[in-house]
């Protein structure tokens, strides 16, 4: 109960600090000690002035803790108490109590503590200095005057002053020790505790930690450092943290370490290290230095591994030059390089450009990925053409560059046929589809050469060649591709008998036009010509398709407009192979047009089309009687087909159960 008292006398630890709770103790003993001295002097009839004085000197001491306690002063009321205490309470203590022979020298030892510990700094040395000087002063006066000293009256009264001194003094010390002692060990504490949490916090960051002194010996690191070096920790403080550094960078880093200690590069720095297996891997180390009074005593900083970073930061440069499907430079590499090649080559520079012919073509009518293909067999033989120091680059989607340093007449000639041979040997193996690419090219002997000039005549001589190149390669292309068709089995010549056997039925019933008739006829061949870009495997599966796979199926119609309308036999019928698909409802595809928005050759066609693939199955089913197709027609009239149309195909073959040759069927 009396520390609970006590302590709150004082004060929270948590709103006043350890100095100023000392205060309130030294306030608070100054009270005491001020108003039982005035007791125990009324009672022995020291007078009453002598009453009075130190009763004065409590009111004083208790507004010194008002002032600290209350109002939470703290530098004021301790300087006023040093103040009066040293230069005016204790001389005059000194001199009404006996001096040297009183309690008086006990007493020193309270005001050196409280000076010690109240003040800090040069204000601490300079009031210790002057205490000392006024005890040096007393002493000195007591022995060239005793007699202004004051007697004590009796030996009781000697008895009482030097055993009260003892005791307050005892007091006085013992709690203010008792304080700073226990403050202390409960800071060492929570710095030891903080201590711990720091080092736990840093053994679990994924950064080596570290602390070097001047020299840059290690003197701590985490626990990742010793997975990091393959050290132990113990290992590690034995060794300089330079050492781990590749050996044309240690200079560079106490270069760095130097210029820390002048407040210069205070920034992050890149160095190679060696780590735990003996690589030289790129790290990244921030230092700071640790100061004290001016005085660097070591520098403490992180380790991050970049690897990963640097191979990005490559990647990240490789595809800002370099184009991702050929390997080749992309035109902002080309630019780059061809200035650099410029400044160190002054005179006998040639460019070759290079077109890939029909590219867009196979890209609309195969795909992309044909055109991707293509794009890399020409930067294959580029690559096995050219010369170590010479530039090459796509610079468009389909042009290729190269920037020759030729050393004598004839280099770039050379590369030229190296490239039409290539092409040739690429084409004998790759019938099917060939490649052709239009070449020009030009060249400067000038000291001063005009890039752009010298590209614009290779670039002109390039599409002269290419306008004797389109007509036959679209040509060449056409009929290889046609050839594909057949072989692939898109174009069933029976199948196709059959459709066209239907289709004339039905144009013979309605009165179908001549031309309308070819034209119907031409799509009973070539509808299907879209299926070329297609995987064989979704072709030819038995089981169901899934909805990627018939998603893939339903771009067959618009592949199949490109290619015919690239084609000038076909072009005629682009536009029913992109709606040979469409329902009288509206939803077919690719358009999701109905009714007669669709034109009348695709509305016979799907009738046609569908009744001839009910009665002879496909991979994934078997097929139907002529009576089960002919229900099924009747059943989707007005859905899928046009129910005017339904009603003739049926008249024309047959209706269900009828014999089909009886319908001059074939």
């Amino acid at each position: 109960m009396l520390a609970k008292v006590l302590f709150r006398l004082i004060g929270p630890s948590s709103d006043f600090p350890l100095e100023h709770r000392i205060f309130n103790i030294i306030a608070l003993i100054g009270m005491g000690m001020s108003f039982t001295a005035s007791i125990i002097n009324y009672f022995i009839n020291l007078g009453l002035d002598t009453v009075l004085i130190y009763f004065a000197c409590g009111l004083f001491a208790l507004w010194l803790y008002y002032l600290s306690r209350v109002k939470r002063l703290y530098t004021l009321p301790v300087y006023i108490t040093v103040v009066v205490l040293s230069f005016i309470f204790f001389p005059t203590l000194w001199l009404i109590n006996g001096g040297t022979f009183g309690s008086i020298p006990y007493y020193t030892l309270v005001q050196g503590g409280i000076i010690a510990i109240l003040l800090t700094g040069r204000a601490r040395k300079v009031f210790l200095l002057l205490f000392l000087l006024v005890v040096v002063g007393l002493i000195k006066l007591e022995y060239h005057f005793p007699h202004l000293i004051t007697n004590f009256q009796s030996n009781l009264i000697r008895y009482l002053d030097i055993s009260l001194g003892y005791l307050i003094v005892f007091l006085a010390n013992t709690t203010l020790f008792v304080m700073v002692i226990r403050n202390y060990n409960q800071e060492r504490e929570r710095a030891r505790h903080s201590e711990r949490k720091y080092r736990e916090l840093a053994d679990t960051l994924p950064q080596v930690i570290f602390e070097v002194d001047p020299d840059g010996k290690l003197v701590y690191v985490n626990k990742t450092a010793a997975s990091f070096f393959g050290k132990g920790v113990e290992e590690l403080l034995q060794a300089n943290l330079l050492d781990f550094l590749a050996p044309e960078d240690r200079d560079r880093a106490r270069e760095d370490l130097a210029g820390l200690t002048q407040g210069e590069n205070q920034r992050e720095n890149e160095y190679y290290l060696n780590n735990s297996e003996g690589k030289e891997i790129p790290v990244l180390i921030k230092v700071t230095p640790i100061f004290h009074k001016d005085k660097v005593l070591g520098f403490r900083g992180f380790i991050v591994d970049i690897t990963e970073r640097k191979k990005s930061e490559k990647k990240l440069q490789y595809l800002s030059h370099y184009d991702y499907l050929t390997g080749l430079r992309n035109r902002h590499g080309f630019e780059h390089d061809s200035q650099l090649l410029l400044k160190r080559h002054a005179g006998g520079i040639g460019i070759i450009v290079c077109d890939v012919d029909g590219l867009k073509l196979v890209n609309d009518t195969i795909g992309h990925d044909v055109g991707d293909k293509l794009l890399q067999s020409v930067a294959q033989i580029i690559k096995n053409s050219v010369r170590e120091d010479d530039i090459t680059a796509r610079v468009g989607g389909d042009e290729f560059c190269i920037v020759v340093p030729f050393t004598r007449p004839g280099t770039v000639e050379n590369i030229v046929s190296r490239l039409q041979q290539g092409i040739k040997e690429h084409n004998m193996r790759n019938p099917i589809l060939p490649l052709s690419v239009a070449i020009g090219y030009a060249v400067s002997q000038d000291e001063r050469i005009d890039i752009e000039a010298l590209f614009k005549e290779a670039d002109d001589a390039m599409y002269r060649q290419k306008l004797h190149h389109n007509l036959s390669t679209r040509s060449i292309f056409m009929e290889n591709l046609m050839k594909k068709v057949e072989e692939r089995g898109y174009i069933d010549s029976e199948q196709v008998e059959r459709i066209q056997h239907y289709t004339t039925l039905m144009a013979a019933k309605i009165g179908l036009a001549e031309k309308e008739l070819d034209r119907l006829l031409l799509l009973a061949k070539f509808h299907d010509i879209g299926m070329i870009s297609l995987p064989e495997y979704i072709l030819n599966k038995r089981e169901g398709l899934t909805e990627k796979e018939r998603k893939e199926i339903e771009r067959h119609c618009e592949i199949g407009y490109r290619i015919a309308k690239s084609i000038p036999g076909l072009s005629s019928i682009a536009e029913l192979i992109l709606k040979h698909h469409e329902w009288w409802n509206g939803q077919g595809y690719p358009l999701k047009i109905k009714g007669e928005e669709i034109p009348l050759e695709c509305r016979i066609f799907s009738i046609v089309m569908a009744y001839d693939a009910m009665t002879t199955g496909r991979p994934h089913r078997p097929p139907m009687s002529h009576g089960e197709a002919v229900a099924e027609i009747e059943k989707n009239a007005g859905g899928q087909f046009d129910p005017n149309l339904g009603r003739v195909f049926i008249e024309a073959v047959g209706k269900a159960g009828e014999d089909p040759e009886e319908a001059n069927m074939p």
